[in-house]
């Protein structure tokens, strides 16, 4: 994934349309130091500039370390010490991953396409490997639990799902 990093932006609670209401969030709520470290870590890397919650995650999930499951940035640990960002950058995630759970299965299917066209790959082709490969189970914060894990990548399937069948619909017309 190429996408872009370190554009001062608005913090995290004013991203996307997917917004969760206070109270209406299935997961527990963050304790407020580090949904601050969130917000601050949401301006650094310029999540609002992406274009919906489904990249944000994908974006989160590269900075993590699959050895060790550490968030780690170039400049944000580096000036907030790696222990710091690392909070910041797995409270993000959560977030992000909070606001991905309350989403309708539309949001998906949109938010889904919507990155397809962001990253200018072919349609087919990253459809196909999603599929295939099914990184996006990956993309899930290391401390989000089982259910919640599986839901995510049910929507994410879902929409798969429904994106590949009207791919195919339209090569049908073509």
């Amino acid at each position: 994934m190429n996408l872009r990093q370190n554009r001062p932006s608005v913090a995290l609670g004013r991203l996307g349309s997917s917004q969760v209401k206070s109270g209406s969030c299935p997961l527990p709520k963050p304790p407020a130091e580090e949904g601050s470290r969130a917000s601050e870590c949401a301006v650094e890397l310029g999540l609002a500039d992406f274009p919906n919650d489904l990249t944000r995650m994908l974006y989160l999930a590269s900075l993590r370390d699959c050895n060790s499951g550490r968030y780690l940035h170039p400049e944000i640990s580096a000036r907030m010490g790696i222990e710091v960002a690392d909070q910041g950058l797995l409270a993000c995630h959560d977030e992000v991953f909070r606001l991905l759970l309350v989403a309708p299965i539309s949001r998906y299917v949109d938010q889904l396409d919507e990155y397809i066209r962001y990253t200018r790959m072919e349609m087919a082709v990253v459809l196909r490997t999603w599929q295939s490969l099914q990184a996006y189970r990956a993309t899930v914060p290391m401390r989000a639990s089982s259910l919640y894990r599986e839901v995510f990548c049910l929507n994410v399937e879902t929409a798969l799902t429904i994106l590949l069948s009207r791919l195919v619909e339209e090569h049908t017309r073509a």
